[in-house]
């Protein structure tokens, strides 16, 4: 199984709790310097188009990614995307997922009163 976290407005404290009760085995780190990640972005409204875009453009990355769900699902161990969005919906990583095929079935962890980024 795969799952994602974010660790906005969170404590290490929560985020090692949150990784422990879902007996997560393999942490993927897929956050960045959102400074560096965002050039081009005036806002952060901005950010999901042009993760979108660059996985479009980066056949690789999708691959890639593809191929992480592919082993996960083949073994017995959990992994989880980490990233600093709490709220899923803001962040890459489900784009990330999305774009490596079907995210059925992906845990969203922590989510919870999570406050949106972005307006919807």
């Amino acid at each position: 199984m795969i799952c994602t976290v974010g660790y906005q407005l969170g404590s290490p404290d929560e985020l090692v709790e949150q990784l422990v009760c879902a007996d997560e085995s393999v942490v993927v780190d897929v956050h960045g310097n959102p400074k560096r990640l965002r050039r081009g972005a005036t806002s952060h409204a901005e950010c999901p188009a042009m993760s979108s875009a660059y996985l479009a453009e980066h056949p690789e990355v999708r691959d890639q990614s593809s191929q992480l769900m592919s082993s996960v699902a083949r073994t017995d161990r959990e992994a989880c995307l980490l990233c600093y969005e709490r709220h899923p919906q803001d962040c890459h990583r489900t784009r990330l997922l999305d774009a490596g095929g079907p995210s059925d079935g992906v845990e969203r962890l922590g989510t919870e009163g999570a406050p949106r980024l972005l307006k919807v």
